[in-house]
C-alpha cells in the first residue's frame, strides 16, 4: 500500500489526471468503493466503456473473486478496514469478470490518495494480468466458472466423498495441507508443527504425488473441492 498525500483537496479531475498517467490498468475508486476513474488500459482489460464504470461498485463491476472462487464483499469492507488500519494492500489477485463474460486472474497493487485536513480518501488499483499456466491453472479456472455459474463445482455429495477416499492422506499430511491453505510458508509450517524444513517438504511432495498434481496451489485447490479439508 502507497499513500499519496496531495497538496490541494483533490476532486475526480485531479483523480482523473493520476489514473491517466499511469503505465499500466489503473482504475480509481472512491471510499465507497465507487468508481471515479478509470484509464483506457483497465477500459480494455475488462472489455467495458467508461459510461459502463463510473459510478459502479468496483468489486461488483468485476464480480470479483478470491483464488479459491470466494466472493468479495461488494463494498470492498475488507480492503477499506486495512486502509484504516494502515495495512499493507499490495501484490494480491483476484479472478475477475469481464464485460464478455471472460474470467481473469490479475495481481492488485492499491495506492491511497489521502484528502488534506479530513478523514476522506480515494484508492487507486493497479492491475496487471497473470496468464495462468499447466493444468493445476486450468483446474482453479474450472472451478472458479462453475462457483461463478451457481453451480458447486465438478465435484459434490456423495461423488466428492468418495472421490477423496480415492486420495489416501495421512493425519499429518492432512495437517500440512490444512496449513498451506491458511497460505502458510514451508519455514511456518516446520515452526508450528516442529518439524524441520526437509521433513516438510518431503511431507509436500509426498502430498502432490498423492493428490496427482504439480503444484501447492492445485494441491489446495483439488484438497478443498474434494472436501479432503
Amino acid at each position: 500500500m502507497t499513500e499519496c498525500d496531495v497538496s490541494h483537496m483533490p476532486n475526480v479531475s485531479k483523480i482523473t489526471t493520476i489514473v491517466d498517467s499511469i503505465p499500466g490498468a489503473a482504475v480509481a475508486t472512491d471510499r465507497y468503493n465507487r468508481v471515479v476513474a478509470s484509464n483506457t488500459l483497465f477500459e480494455d482489460l475488462i472489455k467495458r466503456k467508461d459510461n459502463e464504470i463510473f459510478g459502479s461498485s468496483l468489486l461488483q463491476l468485476l464480480e470479483a473473486r478470491d483464488i479459491f472462487g470466494n466472493v468479495l464483499s461488494q463494498n470492498g469492507e475488507g480492503l477499506h478496514q486495512m486502509v484504516h488500519t494502515f495495512e499493507r494492500i499490495k501484490d494480491f489477485k483476484l479472478d475477475i469478470a469481464t464485460g464478455q463474460g471472460q474470467h481473469l486472474f490479475v495481481g492488485i497493487s492499491v495506492v491511497i490518495v489521502l484528502v488534506p485536513a479530513s478523514d476522506d480518501y480515494y484508492l487507486i488499483y493497479l492491475m496487471t494480468q497473470i496468464q495462468r499456466r499447466r493444468r493445476s491453472d486450468q483446474f482453479l479456472d474450472q472451478i472458479l466458472v462453475g462457483i461463478g455459474n451457481g453451480k458447486a463445482g465438478p465435484y459434490v455429495g456423495e461423488k466428492a466423498r468418495g472421490m477423496a477416499q480415492s486420495y489416501p492422506l495421512t493425519a499429518r499430511q492432512r495437517e500440512v495441507l490444512r496449513l498451506l491453505s491458511e497460505g502458510k510458508s514451508c519455514t511456518e509450517i516446520a515452526e508450528i508443527l516442529c518439524l524441520s524444513i526437509h521433513t516438510v517438504r518431503s511431507h509436500i511432495q509426498k502430498i502432490l504425488r498423492i493428490l496427482e498434481v504439480n503444484s501447492q496451489l492445485e494441491a489446495v485447490t483439488k484438497a478443498l473441492t474434494l472436501r479432503i479439508l
